[in-house]
């Protein structure tokens, strides 16, 4: 049976489409029929690209992709039944008449491909961030031998990151060079807990005297003509090339050292490369993904580093989450090597897309009513893991009428939120959703995470197949009549991981935000239906004449929930006297927030009782919230940046 899917395809070199192709779906025996949910952009992509190195000759049309991860739509392999979640590597890429796997629907079998078996406590997102870096760090470690000292160069890269953690993680000793004191910074913060992990900036004038005491060569020790004794790291893996080759090579190894390159050596550098490999006697490797995909135990290294992720000992980065459109713009745009590892593409749901709007990236919202309803409805695919939002219509309700909270159980957050709020610089905190609760706060944040995820479709299941991204991030808020005027609200904004987009200039905003008002005065919430902001955190274009504004005031024990992408704020200028005391707690599905706090301050008011009340249940009733105007009647000029709404 022939079926149409969507796919990313290559026209003519340099030349990338979105197109329909149809493919016979009718299995064979030990074949697989894949939903593909995500990929990633790989060396072998940019080749295929511009139609160069070992695809000069590439026949066109083609479609691009050599790895990915998805959910098995058909099965007829024993080792992998329907439902299973997977993440496989082609094994055929060249002259393969089934093309490559930026496709929505794709057909393996364990001769194509190799096939791995993602935890079900791992998100699908995660792993597409690593599948072929972890794949490679493993094919390069295989030649150390136990507590090494391995230099990698590159390695804030995809295929450097993997390596350093596992390889610290297999209990080697790894120094990682790169490039620039910000990137130094946040591997020395991002990798702590993974084992021996130290770093030098290979920009900071004189590096080479910083790394010498790092890989032993500040010890002078003279080599053995017997042995392999000498002062010097036992190894190199490259990634980069160049200068930074050629010195780690002249003056941080030992004699007989191990060099693994997976890079390309200069024409202007290869000489120098040569001098240093015979005077170190260097016993130097070409790092091959393919041919580690061939030894017989590829399968249970790789899965037994995807088992690390879902324990939190592995984590893999991604740079950039891109739709299948922003994937075809910077494949046109940007440098090839600029490219490698660091996006991960998202392919969309055809039940939640129509093809005129995939190819324009945008999603479909089949109703103008409440976004709740249209979820409620839609949202099938959450049993599976997926997770979609809606980009259109207005999204703002409550729950229960005016309270949620009774008396007694809003003193009791209350008095533990302001516990919390002098706790340090006010953090925020993170619950997962199968977390053990320690304190109100936590049991309060989880009780609402799951009564969204409920309203929004999701199971226990296809919560668990987000792994550990599932979860709240919450903080108290908290503004006094002692403050000036203009602090006792809160500025236009959109709520995001802020220290992902300081990082990275990447934008990700949480599923759902809400927020409990543990007071009955203070500023309002309003909430704009427009502008919205794109994945790369650029306004999506946007009438003000058809901007919505709903408001509420506080309401002591008062829940109100609105979509996590629109714009909202507090307007001191609508502020009543007072103190202003609310909890925040945002719904995040596929990304957790990074820099947020594992553990909450406990204290003798904070502190879960042994019989913490349930606060929702499935008869919670639910409606959008009535809208208030102001009694003034006065225009509230909404200022964002450099752009202004007036409502």
């Amino acid at each position: 049976m022939s079926t149409k899917s969507l796919a990313l395809t290559l026209t003519q070199p340099k030349t990338l489409e979105l197109r329909s192709v149809w493919q016979d779906e009718t299995l064979r025996a030990g074949q697989l029929l894949v939903q593909v949910e995500y990929s990633s952009v790989q060396p072998q992509d940019g080749d295929m690209f511009n139609c160069t190195g070992r695809f000069t000759e590439l026949e066109l049309p083609h479609v691009l992709g050599v790895e990915g991860v998805g959910v098995v739509l058909k099965s007829r392999c024993e080792t992998f039944e329907e439902g299973a979640r997977i993440a496989f590597i082609l094994k055929k890429f060249f002259s393969d008449e089934s093309h490559g796997c930026w496709q929505r629907r794709l057909i393996l079998d364990e001769h194509r491909a190799m096939i791995l078996r993602v935890p079900a406590v791992v998100g699908l997102n995660q792993v597409a961030a690593c599948t072929t870096s972890t794949a490679a760090a493993l094919a390069f470690l295989k030649y150390f031998p136990p507590a090494s000292r391995i230099i990698v160069t590159a390695a804030c890269g995809a295929v450097g990151l993997a390596t350093m953690q596992l390889g610290a993680l297999r209990g080697h000793q790894m120094i990682g060079l790169v490039r620039g004191p910000e990137r130094a910074a946040w591997i020395a913060k991002e990798l702590v807990g993974c084992g021996s992990i130290t770093v030098v900036d290979t920009e900071s004038p004189g590096w080479i005297r910083l790394a010498c005491p790092l890989t032993g060569k500040g010890e002078l020790v003279a080599p053995s003509p017997e042995t392999d004794a000498g002062a010097g790291a036992d190894g190199l893996i490259d990634g980069v090339g160049g200068e930074v080759l050629t010195l780690a090579m002249e003056e941080l190894l030992r004699v007989r050292a191990i060099v693994v390159r997976y890079s390309a050596i200069l024409e202007e550098d290869a000489a120098r490369v040569d001098a240093a490999q015979q005077k170190q006697r260097l016993l130097v490797k070409d790092g091959s993904v393919e041919d580690f995909m061939a030894s017989l135990d590829a399968i249970q290294q790789v899965e037994a580093a995807f088992a690390l992720i879902a324990d939190a000992r592995y984590r893999p980065k991604a740079w950039h989450v891109a739709s299948v459109k922003e994937v075809v713009e910077c494949m046109k745009d940007q440098p090839i090597w600029t490219r490698h590892a660091t996006q991960v593409v998202r392919f969309p749901r055809e039940r939640d897309k129509c093809e005129d709007c995939v190819a324009q990236g945008q999603h479909v919202v089949r109703t103008c009513k409440d976004w709740l309803e249209w979820l409620a409805g839609g949202l099938a695919a959450a049993a599976q893991g997926d997770h979609v939002r809606p980009r259109q219509a207005a999204s703002f309700f409550c729950l229960g009428g005016k309270a949620v909270l009774s008396g007694a159980q809003g003193s009791r957050l209350a008095s533990a939120a302001l516990n919390v709020f002098g706790f340090g610089h006010n953090p925020s905190f993170w619950m997962g959703a199968f977390e053990e609760a320690n304190t109100l706060l936590d049991r309060y944040a989880q009780q609402v995470f799951w009564l969204h995820a409920t309203r929004l479709g999701h199971t226990d299941a296809s919560v668990r197949a987000c792994g550990r991204t599932a979860g709240a991030e919450y903080w108290v808020q908290r503004r006094g009549p002692e403050q000036p005027l203009h602090e006792r609200g809160m500025d236009w904004h959109f709520d995001k991981d802020e220290d992902l987009l300081d990082q990275k200039d990447v934008v990700v905003m949480p599923t759902v935000g809400t927020v409990t008002y543990l007071s009955s005065v203070g500023a309002p919430l309003v909430v704009l239906s427009q502008p919205m902001l794109d994945g790369r955190g650029f306004l999506l274009p946007f009438s003000a004449s058809q901007v919505t504004m709903f408001l509420t005031r506080p309401v002591f024990g008062r829940h109100v929930a609105f979509d996590g992408q629109l714009l909202h704020g507090c307007p001191a200028a609508l502020a009543e006297a007072g103190e202003r005391l609310s909890l925040v707690v945002n719904i995040w599905f596929e990304h957790k927030p990074l820099g947020v706090s594992t553990t909450g301050p406990g204290s003798s008011n904070s502190k879960l009782p042994v019989e913490a009340e349930e606060v929702f249940s499935t008869a919670t009733p639910l409606r959008p919230i009535d809208q208030e105007v102001p009694r003034s009647g006065k225009k509230l000029t909404v200022d964002f940046g450099p752009w202004r709404v007036a409502t």
